[in-house]
């Protein structure tokens, strides 16, 4: 078990996909779901304040929070570990961290990852078939929104493909929308089809509240509490990406998003700013009573952390 995790060097593994952890007591208890990478991604944990990162000797100890026998792996930040197959139980050991739900487990497997899906997306989904937007033609809100909205969710074996709200639901219509992009783009987008990979009322819901409450915890109480805001929005009206102004999900969603990106690159400020957008109110932004000029000033905000964003992983 201790071979799980090593410090690696980046350049060394340029491909493998990396993950931004923001390590932290969760706001809620589902701030920290189970989470599931590919065999060699590299999981980043960052952190401010007081924390480290242990790993459990095995999954009682964790429902516990026992650290009996559990290996060190950092106790300074940032961190940077290559995963191994395997599921992997991690939690912080400091003063009562753990028992405020600030643990997580990894599940590690040899199946396909949200760079895999995010890629074939941006080949077969294009043109009026495009279910992502923003920078690099929706490449990157495609791989915040898979990492924290689809990616922690797996079917029970990587072949079940037809199980609702996983991500071998959605990457199984990727696949086939290569060849009939007409149908398919839309059920392996965020939306789910609105029935073909959406369970929670055919809507978008689920995995942007599973996104919000990792990258905007601070927009709901708890997960429930955001889908039953997200539910009481327009929801099951056709998805539009892009949307960046009006009271929809769509609008939500493209903030979120945005939020995300800014949010895992440390852009503290530039997040909340798209959190607020994102929430139930909409900030003036995603909201019916947005008059145009403060629209077209925080839409201006928008491309303009976009194009930050876009340089700085040139860069």
């Amino acid at each position: 078990m201790r071979s799980l995790l090593a410090i690696v060097c980046f350049a060394a593994a340029v491909s493998a996909t990396v993950y931004p952890f923001p390590w932290r007591i969760p706001a809620s208890p589902g701030d920290y779901y189970d989470r599931t990478f590919l065999t060699g991604d590299i999981v980043n944990f960052t952190w401010t304040g007081n924390h480290n990162v242990y790993l459990f000797l095995n999954e009682a100890h964790f429902n516990a929070c026992n650290f009996t026998g559990a290996t060190l792996l950092a106790n300074v930040g940032p961190y940077a570990l290559n995963t191994t197959a395997g599921t992997h139980y991690i939690g912080c050991s400091i003063g009562s961290h753990c028992v405020q739900n600030q643990k997580v487990k990894f599940t590690v497997s040899d199946t396909a990852s949200c760079d895999t899906y995010c890629t074939t997306m941006s080949e077969a989904c294009i043109g009026s078939n495009a279910q992502y937007a923003g920078a690099y033609s929706g490449f990157d809100q495609c791989l915040d929104f898979c990492r924290y909205g689809l990616s922690p969710f797996r079917a029970a074996t990587p072949t079940t493909y037809n199980t609702k709200d996983t991500f071998e639901c959605y990457y199984y219509h990727a696949t086939v929308a290569v060849s009939v992009p007409d149908v398919h783009c839309a059920h392996a987008g965020p939306t789910g089809g609105l029935s073909v990979c959406s369970a929670l009322n055919n809507s978008i819901c689920r995995p942007f509240c599973r996104e919000s409450m990792t990258a905007c915890s601070s927009n709901y109480d708890n997960q429930a509490a955001c889908e039953t805001a997200c539910l009481a929005q327009d929801a099951m009206t056709p998805f539009a990406p892009g949307t960046t102004s009006g009271d929809s999900s769509d609008c939500r969603f493209y903030h979120l998003t945005v939020a995300a990106s800014l949010y895992f690159t440390n852009d503290t400020a530039g997040a909340a700013l798209h959190c607020g957008h994102a929430s139930a109110t909409g900030n003036d932004v995603c909201a019916s009573d947005s008059d145009s000029g403060a629209s077209s000033v925080h839409v201006s905000l928008a491309v303009i952390s976009f194009i930050a964003l876009a340089v700085s992983k040139i860069l």
